[in-house]
């Protein structure tokens, strides 16, 4: 095994050759990706139903009744009257030669939207006879029955225009009861109806009474005697959009093609299902509701100034399809029917499209590309690998895939973290003054002078925008260290999508406008979606929820920025069940355990072995800590990751080359001149060096595993006051005591196999960590690549 030395130095071209393949796979798997496609999108089943899909089961038609009084002060109402008697009443007497007398003109409110629809009308109007008896217009003139009728006259205006007139057929009243009046009826005729906004829809009724000594007289206002105008087609029509935003948060709003919109509506129902098949139709399994409304929670306004009800599922919808159901009220139904409108809206959660550049896949084929040149290059260069070592190496190679695949996607969109950073943005949205002027609002002047800022995300129209101020407001009166703002996200926003709500907010906070396509809420752990993010003075992403947030959870996350945020110095141990065993191969002994001959204190080995690891462990974590303090996270954190990779892609050659880092040459001899030199020589410089190794290793794959345990779990402490730097140096010094274990765990575990450990350890090194430095470069050259897409992700160049 000396002669691998050597061998080793020619060892540059098994790399040109793995990326060589590399390259050959990722065509190959380009390839077949395209052609997957292609397959999926022609073996799609045409029965599948779309998102959007809606089916409608409506009433046969639509009524507008008469109301008021008198005749003098009707109007016309889509209320359905409910009293038991006549409300209404105008009397008519004999007309004679002088034709037919109006007694009614009554007017709908004001259409709120304009309609342009193609509809059935017709009349009704109910009347009796005042006389000395029922059939007393029937039986007058010289003994013979001679019948003096009644008829009405019609005419349907808009905006005092006729667009249609009509008369009844001429009708002998012969009835004197209320509760059994006689029916007038203008027949149903074929309208083309045209309302404008704000236009007005009236009834002008006359009446020819040619019965003499009697009056007519016409009732309405009550369900026996109800009148009005009668509407068949597609006068009512429910609107309904939806979807799922980023979290899977279903959206809902549902407004009416109506004249008078949602005034029409007395209730809405709404339950959704799911999931269901993609070409089933409907369900009513009571096992697959998601969630149930009894009322709408909130409402919006949308285009043409009209009003929208508005619902949000109160959890994540899973990818599939799922049916939102309603069961409407409108106010000219039978109270007797629960539901007068009954539909369904398909509302489809997309599965998350595969990535094409999978760090574990990828990485992990790339592996074993690179083992297989390894093994192979050094066999045509002479050196043939015992079995056991080509099994370490294979192992060695199968232990970092849990790192792999823990490594993110390279993708063109922004890496959003639960504990990310946080970069500047600058919108334009109302100040929060005190006034809902608008202005360009700064994150940074969001944190001045505060611990943290509370950002409210929501999607304009939603309830959670609401719920969430009412939070808010509660945790303000609480704590004056904290500043709060609302971000209005979504397709397109603008300004006049939050004046509704700027209106509630009334200046206590800014409510700011997201860029187009939902730039910056998609830099937050909530996408397009509805949540609270909470972000402290280092631009780290500290908490977040989605929906909204009660004012104690939102106290008690703030409260834990000086606690390292969502970090824990202990979840370094973590490395040792994923990624850290790993480092067993280089932690092998390379000789036979000795007492020294100058006796260490008790523990002294062991406080040793944690002392190197620590001191390997710092080279890493004490420039991310330092800059990350100074500079804090946000963007700047960004251009640190680059630099980061670039330094590991340095340190991954130079190990590869050499078998160990320059810095871990470095920090090793600085360490051998703090020992005594009996100590020194009992341990030998390798050990040593190879123990610091081990640390900046442990540094690494905490970046990698973990990227934001330092800069939240200790600068942001740092930074958050006097208190905090406190909190930061013990922080840091726990976390020093937590990786010395890992590093005092990882050396006593790779000793267990007693002389099987040795003896890998004498023909395994340098191989070994050479080949750990071998795997860990293209680890580094993705991080790299990620870096530098979300530099550019962020809009940083």
């Amino acid at each position: 095994m000396r002669k691998s030395t050597s061998v080793m130095q020619k060892h540059r071209r098994p790399i040109l050759m793995g990326f060589m393949l590399s390259i050959f796979l990722l065509s190959i798997f380009v390839g077949l990706d395209g052609i997957n496609n292609v397959s999926a999108e022609g073996e799609e089943e045409d029965d599948a139903f779309p998102q959007g899909d809606m089916f409608w089961d409506m009433p046969d038609e639509h009524r507008l009744y008469l109301a008021g009084q008198t005749g003098e002060i009707a109007n016309l109402t889509r209320t359905r009257p409910t009293d038991s008697s006549p409300t209404g009443t105008e009397i008519v007497g004999y007309t004679g030669i002088s034709g037919a007398q109006e007694i009614i003109y009554a007017e709908a409110p004001p259409a709120i939207n304009s309609i342009n629809v193609s509809v059935n009308l017709s009349v009704y109007l109910h009347g009796i006879i005042r006389a000395p008896f029922a059939n007393y217009c029937k039986t007058t003139g010289w003994g013979t029955l001679i019948e003096k009728s009644t008829r009405i006259d019609v005419n349907i205006l808009v905006n005092g225009q006729v667009i249609h007139s009509a008369s009844s057929d001429e009708i002998v009243i012969d009835t004197i009861n209320d509760a059994d009046p006689a029916n007038f009826t203008i027949d149903d005729v074929e309208l083309n109806l045209t309302i404008m906004s704000g236009g007005i829809l009236a009834l002008q009724i006359s009446v020819d009474h040619q019965c003499e000594n009697s009056e007519a007289q016409f009732n309405w206002g009550s369900f026996g005697s109800a009148s009005g105008i009668v509407i068949e087609g597609n006068f009512v029509q429910p609107v309904v959009e939806g979807d799922a935003d980023d979290i899977g948060l279903a959206h809902i709003q549902m407004s009416s093609n109506s004249p008078w919109g949602l005034d029409d509506v007395s209730n809405t129902k709404l339950t959704i299902y799911g999931p269901i098949y993609d070409d089933q139709f409907d369900t009513d399994d009571f096992d697959l509701v998601i969630q149930d409304f009894n009322l709408p929670m909130g409402s919006k306004k949308i285009e043409m100034n009209q009003s929208a009800y508005t619902w949000v599922s109160d959890v994540p919808l899973e990818p599939g399809h799922y049916l939102a159901k309603f069961c409407i009220q409108v106010v000219d139904g039978n109270t007797i029917n629960y539901c007068h409108i009954e539909g369904s809206y398909r509302v489809i959660v997309e599965e998350e499209d595969a990535d094409l550049f999978t760090a574990w896949w990828w990485l992990a084929s790339i592996s074993l590309l690179m083992l297989i040149g390894w093994i192979g290059f050094a066999f045509k260069q002479g050196l043939l690998y015992p079995p056991p070592m080509m099994a370490a190496f294979l192992v060695l190679m199968i232990l970092l895939i849990p790192l792999q695949m823990q490594l993110p996607s390279l993708e063109m969109d922004y890496n959003a973290r639960e504990d990310g950073a946080a970069t500047s943005f600058s919108l334009i949205g109302t100040s929060g003054e005190g006034a809902n002027e608008s202005s360009f609002i700064h994150l940074n002047d969001l944190l001045d002078g505060h611990s943290a800022v509370v950002i409210g995300v929501f999607q304009p129209g939603s309830p959670n925008a609401v719920d969430q101020y009412d939070n808010f407001a509660r945790t303000m009166a609480k704590t004056d260290d904290i500043a709060f703002a609302q971000l209005a996200t979504g397709n397109n926003i603008q300004l006049i999508d939050i004046e509704e709500h700027a209106a509630i907010v009334n200046g206590s906070w800014p409510v700011m406008v997201d860029e187009k396509d939902s730039k910056i809420a998609k830099q937050f752990p909530t996408g397009a979606s509805d949540g609270i993010v909470i972000i402290d003075a280092s631009h780290t992403i500290t908490w977040w929820k989605v929906g909204s947030a009660s004012d104690g959870e939102i106290i008690k996350a703030i409260g834990n920025i000086d606690n390292g945020g969502q970090q824990s110095i202990t979840s370094v141990f973590s490395l040792l069940w994923t990624c850290a065993f790993t480092l067993l191969l280089v932690a092998l002994p390379r000789k036979k355990w000795e007492a020294p001959e100058e006796p260490l204190p008790p523990g002294g080995y062991w406080a040793s072995l944690m002392l190197n690891g620590v001191a390997g462990f710092a080279v890493v974590a004490l420039p991310i800590i330092i800059l990350t303090t100074i500079l804090g996270v946000g963007e700047f954190w960004l251009w640190i990751q680059v630099g980061l990779a670039a330094w590991l892609i340095f340190q991954a050659a130079f190990v590869l080359k050499k078998g160990n880092s320059l810095e871990a040459g470095i920090v090793g001899a600085l360490l051998r001149k703090l020992y005594t030199n009996g100590y020194t020589e009992w341990r030998g410089a390798d050990e040593i060096r190879n123990d610091v190794q081990i640390g900046i290793w442990i540094g690494w794959l905490s970046w990698l595993m973990l990227p934001m345990l330092m800069p939240q779990g200790i600068s942001a402490t740092m930074r958050s006051g006097l208190w905090g730097i406190v909190m930061g140096v013990l922080l840091l010094i726990g976390l020093f005591i937590c990786v010395g274990f890992v590093n005092l765990f990882i050396r006593l575990i790779a000793s267990w196999g007693g002389p099987l450990s040795r003896m890998f350890g004498k023909i395994g090194q340098p191989e070994f960590a050479r080949f750990y430095g071998f795997l860990i470069l293209p680890i580094a050259i993705w991080m790299l690549l990620f870096a530098v897409i979300q530099v550019k992700a962020a809009g940083l160049i």
